[in-house]
């Protein structure tokens, strides 16, 4: 190994000569001494002028990247969710609170996850859809689903707090620093949660979940909400509650301005049925009580657990609403609105523009409660919520069509869902063929919104039009798959009355549906079918006997109902899930036999498709015509053998 030691000996010799000639040489020496130190200092302060200039540089673009961080923190959107406050009877219940705290934030990071890939899906202003010119935008992803935090945001605070003790005693950093934090403020929502329980007997409590919604920079106003349990004891329904389901049809989208088709008016459950297990669980369970009389912490937490999915399901739709509010005065959207109009995509000015996104808006939030009121079908909360935003929607543009055909599919859904019972000895849900005032009202209602949805379209049918596009890329018009969606949407309404006069307007208001012209093997829209197969099994369940001209190329209702049935499940799969729990078609299959033959049914779909895939043929939902009905009449067949069709 090489050493260093006669080098470093040679610097410290050439030093030390240096010196000596400094000090000891004559004058003349001295003089050049002195101009090179005098050289030397002029050289020092040039270096000392740059180091300034450096650091003044550094120190802009430090403020500049400070400043841009308080900026990004700003406009990051927060999800608070306080901890559970326990307003209840029983203190044991604050060490279940953290738990219920966490469950909430799963749920509710679940229902928002949700309600984003319903509308990412083509038609509903998602991403998909801005290739068809939908000006009508949510706001991305990653800003409308925020983590569900447990605590206040405090980096931003942090950061200004840091600043402000850097700046030491100089006043006019300090009085910069206290105007960015009364400019940058945290961004988002925050969730103020207790725990209630009321009750005018000691045997029996009701538990409920409160909560306030409050907007972190106090732009919105706050909503309150509590959702109580069925009082059991009184006999009495529960009142409010809701949740997105897994998967949804899609109904018309209010972000969008393209048509897209309504969802089924079946009744059928589409929530998870786990959740829905521990629910009815809890709420069909009383309340225990050990030796003292205390109520059984246990229990208390189960039912509580009952009220998580509901309310998470609420708080989703309301924080969708809200980041969408709060998308309205941001820059982005009325770069959409200048971009748009420069390129001729719209004329209207920027209150007109902010007026519409805001009809879109309303008329898609009483969607998405009609989604919820589907899965937590005994809530009546969701059916009004629903009611009264599409009322605000029509309201807010009186020319447009949607919100009135929205509000008739739900006053429908919500007359069919008193209809419903269970079979004696099974837990098959089926339609009485006698339905109460209540249900009469509300189909009444729904063929009053129809008709006001009709003469809207004919009156006014290019507001917020656009063509639908085929799956292959092709536009083209609707105009009669809305009217067709309209006129079965009547029908379904004057049936389920169920008196004479209004079954035989049903009868010949189909026959006149069918008489255009309607070919069904060709039919793109899957949700139009499924309705269309839901009138046909309701007139089957109350054993109608209908004209050959209605049911034709089928002898009855019910193996129309089956046809229709499976066009529309071959055209979207998206629908498999939805028939085993609808009602509607509960006498498709035997009692004992109906879990056996829709699990043959999804079977036998999915197996016709992995087989033309494999031959490197169409998928079903691409064929027309004569091969559509071929390939069905196939699955009928196999499905319900003992059948002709």
């Amino acid at each position: 190994m090489k050493t260093r030691t006669p080098l470093i000996i040679a610097i410290i010799v050439a030093l030390l000569v240096i010196v000596c000639l400094l000090f000891f040489l004559p004058a003349p020496l001295s003089t050049f001494a002195d101009g090179l130190q005098n050289n030397f200092g002029k050289v020092g302060g040039l270096l000392l002028t740059l180091a300034e200039i450096v650091a003044t540089i550094l120190i802009i673009i430090l403020g500049a990247v400070l400043i841009w961080h308080v900026w990004r923190l700003s406009r990051v959107a927060h999800l608070v969710v306080d901890p559970f406050t326990n307003a209840s009877d029983c203190d044991d219940l604050d060490r279940i609170a953290g738990g219920l705290n966490q469950l909430t934030r799963e749920g509710l990071a679940t229902a928002l996850t949700e309600i984003s890939e319903e509308t990412e899906q083509p038609g509903n202003g998602g991403r998909k859809q801005r290739r068809a010119g939908s000006m009508f935008l949510l706001p991305r992803t990653a800003d409308r689903n925020p983590v569900p935090e447990a605590a206040d945001p405090t980096q931003l605070n942090n950061l200004l707090a840091s600043l402000k003790d850097a700046a030491g005693a100089n006043t006019t950093v300090q009085t910069a620093v206290e105007l960015l934090s009364l400019v940058f403020t945290p961004r988002g929502t925050k969730i103020a949660t207790i725990l209630q329980a009321r009750g005018e007997t000691a045997d029996r409590v009701q538990l409920g979940l409160s909560f306030e919604v409050q907007d972190l920079r106090s732009n919105i106003p706050s909503v309150l909400s509590t959702f109580w349990e069925s009082d059991t004891a009184n006999g009495a329904g529960r009142q409010t509650g809701q949740s997105i389901p897994v998967a949804t049809a899609s109904a018309a989208s209010a972000t969008s301005t393209t048509e897209t088709p309504t969802q089924p008016n079946g009744n059928g459950n589409r929530g998870r049925k786990a959740k829905v297990k521990v629910e009815q669980e809890a709420l069909a369970g009383q309340e225990t009580a050990d030796s003292t009389g205390a109520p059984d912490l246990y229990e208390r937490e189960k039912r509580y657990l009952a009220l998580v999915p509901p309310a998470t399901g609420w708080l989703a739709v309301e924080v969708t609403h809200r980041s969408i509010l709060a998308n309205e005065t941001s820059p982005a959207f009325y770069w959409r609105w200048l971009t748009g109009y420069l390129s001729g995509q719209h004329k209207l000015s920027s209150r007109d523009y902010t007026r519409r996104h805001h009809t879109l808006l309303t008329n898609y939030v009483g969607y998405l409660y009609l989604v919820c009121s589907q899965r937590y079908d005994r809530f009546p909360t969701f059916y009004r919520q629903a009611i009264d935003h599409f009322q605000q929607a029509s309201a807010l543009n009186e020319k447009w069509y949607k919100p009135y055909e929205n509000l008739g599919d739900t006053w429908t859904m919500w007359g069919l869902q008193a209809m419903v019972q269970t079979q004696p000895g099974t837990t098959t849900k089926i339609l009485t063929d006698t339905p109460p005032d209540s249900s009469k009202t509300h189909f009444y209602q729904a063929l009053d919104a129809y008709s006001e949805a009709w003469r809207r379209f004919h009156t006014h049918n290019d507001v917020y039009r656009q063509p639908v596009v085929r799956r292959n890329g092709t536009a083209i018009p609707d105009d009669t798959t809305i009217e067709r969606r309209l006129n079965l949407g009547i029908c379904t309404a004057r049936l389920l009355l169920n008196d004479a006069a209004c079954r035989d307007d049903a009868i010949n208001g189909l026959r006149h549906l069918r008489g255009g012209n309607w070919d069904f093997t060709s039919e793109s829209d899957s949700y139009l079918l499924y309705n269309l197969a839901c009138w046909y099994a309701i007139a089957g369940c109350w054993h109608l006997n209908l004209p050959d001209d209605v049911t034709m190329p089928d002898k009855n209702a019910g193996q129309a109902a089956r046809r229709y049935l499976v066009y529309s499940l071959a055209r979207n799969r998206a629908l498999w899930q939805y028939p085993a729990q609808d009602p509607c078609f509960a006498a498709l299959f035997p009692a004992d036999k109906a879990a056996q033959g829709w699990e043959q049914l999804a079977f036998i779909l999915l197996q016709q498709n992995s087989e033309r895939k494999l031959r490197g043929e169409p998928d079903l939902s691409l064929l027309t015509d004569e091969a559509f009905e071929k390939a069905a009449l196939t699955i009928l067949h196999r499905v319900w053998e003992d059948e002709t069709i």
